[in-house]
């Protein structure tokens, strides 16, 4: 099975999961703007920093500010 198949199989299990919607748009833009990608997802910004904050505890996303906004990106993963 291709990745793209395999993206696609779990964008069906956990639609509608703000979670998989903000990893989602953070692994197909990279970095992105908090206020864009909570966008993407229909939800409130509020959310998305709560979340990407919850994320960023266990490792997952960096946050960052730059120029006044607030930027997320996936942490790349050592083996």
């Amino acid at each position: 099975m291709e990745n793209r198949d395999k993206m696609h199989d779990l964008s069906a299990i956990f639609q509608g999961d703000p979670y998989w919607c903000l990893l989602k748009a953070l692994m197909k833009r990279g970095k992105a703007s908090v206020r864009d990608i909570a966008a993407e997802c229909q939800i409130p910004v509020s959310k998305a920093v709560e979340i990407l904050r919850e994320m960023e505890r266990r490792g997952v996303v960096e946050l960052t500010v730059e120029k006044n906004r607030q930027y997320a990106r996936l942490k790349t993963v050592s083996k």
